[in-house]
């Protein structure tokens, strides 16, 4: 929902107030809408990453430090000059605060410290947009975009010109540019705090020719679902595995990743399944279908390379795996029973079996191996809800990941 810091019904006091229900919820947290475009300048300059501009030459552009979608911006909103940047300050302040003459009492006309604007300046370049979405505590960056509009000033009246159109980058264009602004976008995700709130960003960026990217804001209410129009989420509907039905999926996933009563759930399963391990090997002694669907799938397909068993149990994948000399194949094995996971070590052909469940284990995938080939689960796939498997197919593409 887009909404100012004082909407009555989605602002700051507001979101606590729900917050404080305790009901499952994915949405902008009431600390998000706390930040403003100078906190995040701030800590981007702290941490060196991302670039962002800076606050002493001019062009500067003077905007509302708080606020979305190029609020109060236009054309007079640029200044060339200390008079026009003092005019531009005493007219910002007046179209944003409602009692305009105590303000102007009050009035500093140097102005550049304000709490109530942000001050830096202009970025003369190519204006793009890269939505990034979070992955567990990881995030994505998707397909970067830029808006073409009639007028080289962003307005808030232009996002919403009818005769603005989005585009889509094409990555073998310029692959350079199009992975710059992803992992640009992503720096400026980590940098703005926004981890946690089981969303996304749209990451407004300006590129120069020379491949230089600078991160203009980070947005915490991307316009993905506005209805059909000039803000309408192309990327997100047409590079995301699955689309909009796939995100809020992925909202909820991140969620319940979180969430104590699921890992209780998790905490049950895997008792369950140690109190049989001992057990199980002798049960497929008496019912072989599971190895011989395996042994059908080896026979048929080359899994050389690094090899994800998620829900490994006792090895069995492994086990035949092997039998069929896979000798390029790379095994590691993740599952949340500890005393399966001991039984699979014991075979002897995995590298490493990790306690891990099958959704951390892809949304922490780097730091158990530099790629993944193949990724197999056998018999323990209707622990995983849709929601779940959307994280999966979202990882099977080449996007860039934060770590």
């Amino acid at each position: 929902m887009w909404a100012t810091l004082d909407d009555p019904v989605a602002g700051v006091l507001e979101s606590r107030y729900f917050e404080s229900l305790n009901l499952p919820s994915c949405g902008i947290c009431s600390w998000e809408r706390s930040m403003t475009k100078n906190n995040f300048y701030k800590n981007a300059r702290r941490r060196a990453a991302p670039p962002v501009p800076g606050t002493d030459r001019f062009p500067l552009v003077v905007k509302p430090e708080n606020g979305c979608a190029s609020q109060l911006i236009d054309e007079q909103s640029v200044c060339h000059n200390q008079a026009e940047l003092e005019g531009a300050l005493r007219r910002a302040e007046a179209m944003g605060i409602g009692d305009i003459k105590t303000y102007a009492e009050s009035y500093n006309p140097v102005g550049r410290n304000s709490d109530d604007i942000a001050i830096q300046e202009y970025i003369d370049g190519e204006k793009y947009t890269c939505t990034v979405v979070q992955m567990g505590d990881a995030c994505i960056a998707l397909t970067p975009f830029k808006a073409g509009t009639k007028e080289r000033t962003g307005t808030e009246k232009l996002k919403f010109d009818g005769e603005t159109r989005i585009e889509q980058l094409r990555k073998k264009e310029n692959p350079f540019l199009f992975e710059r602004l992803q992992n640009v976008a992503i720096d400026a995700f980590v940098v703005s705090g926004c981890r946690g709130s089981n969303m996304g960003r749209d990451i407004s960026l300006r590129a120069w020719p020379n491949g230089d990217v600078f991160t203009i804001e980070v947005d915490p209410q991307p316009a993905a679902f506005m209805p059909k129009g000039p803000s309408q989420d192309q990327p997100l509907v047409h590079s995301l595995p699955g689309g909009y039905p796939a995100v809020i999926n992925i909202f909820i996933a991140n969620y319940l990743l979180r969430n104590v009563a699921q890992r209780d759930v998790s905490a049950k399963i895997a008792a369950s399944y140690d109190g049989f391990a001992s057990k199980y090997d002798t049960s497929l002694d008496h019912d072989n279908t599971i190895a011989a669907a395996i042994r059908n799938l080896t026979d048929v397909y080359d899994f050389g390379g690094t090899v994800f068993d998620l829900a490994c149990g006792t090895g069995v994948f492994g086990c035949v795996l092997a039998e069929s000399n896979a000798a390029s194949s790379r095994l590691l094995g993740f599952d949340i029973s500890s005393k399966m996971a001991n039984i699979c070590r014991s075979t002897g052909v995995y590298e490493a079996v990790h306690i891990e469940s099958m959704e951390q284990a892809l949304l922490h995938c780097d730091c158990f191996a530099e790629g993944v080939d193949h990724i197999v689960c056998f018999t323990a796939i209707h622990f995983c809800a849709l929601r779940s498997l959307h994280l999966f197919w979202s990882f099977a593409s080449p996007w860039p990941r934060s770590p």
